[in-house]
């Protein structure tokens, strides 16, 4: 049995600072955790939050039902990490781990207790950083200005036709009416 002591700083400035052995099972759910959830991309990002966000909801009420892992909504993170996890106590986790180990109550618990409010904060705190409410907004209002263009040219050509057949038709009374005045004025 491994006993570890872990500072609660997994990096800073590219550090990586810890104190004993990690537990196995903590790291395989920490990688997979932090490989999910690593891009700076401002779109990715929101996408993550919400994901993790949606994650930890399901934790919550998964630990209510006991950790059963099998309420209908379970989004595809958690199927997906549990999965990840599973494979590894399967193929390489210790007989210690296997006979101490309920591998769900283990999963959810130290992933919606302890690894996903972490990485939402660092989530949260990096989309701060990176200023991307502001990139999300203006990616929108691009694209809103570029949908608005396009439907206004479609209507506008609908209406077009229309507008030439009228105009059409006034030039035509006007022509009338112009040529029934100069033949009035040109019999008196």
């Amino acid at each position: 049995m491994a006993l570890g002591l872990n500072l609660g700083f997994d990096n800073i400035f590219g550090l990586q600072f810890s104190i004993g052995n990690d537990d196995q099972r903590q790291v395989n759910i920490r990688d997979f955790t932090y490989n999910r959830f690593n891009s700076k991309d401002c779109i990715v990002l929101d996408r993550s939050l919400k994901e993790a966000k949606d994650s930890l909801a399901y934790l919550k009420a998964e630990k209510l039902n006991g950790y059963k892992m099998n309420l209908a909504n379970q989004p595809i993170f958690i199927k997906e990490g549990l999965d990840n996890f599973r494979n590894w106590y399967n193929t390489k986790a210790s007989s210690y781990y296997k006979q101490n180990t309920n591998v769900n109550a283990f999963f959810g618990d130290y992933l919606g207790e302890t690894l996903l409010p972490r990485v939402i904060m660092i989530l949260e705190n990096t989309s701060v950083d990176s200023d991307c409410r502001n990139k999300i907004e203006q990616i929108r209002l691009d694209e809103s200005g570029s949908l608005l263009t396009k439907q206004s040219a479609i209507s506008e050509s609908n209406v077009l036709p229309s507008n030439y057949k009228e105009q059409y038709l006034y030039i035509g009374l006007g022509s009338v009416v112009l040529l029934v005045g100069l033949y009035i004025i040109a019999k008196k």
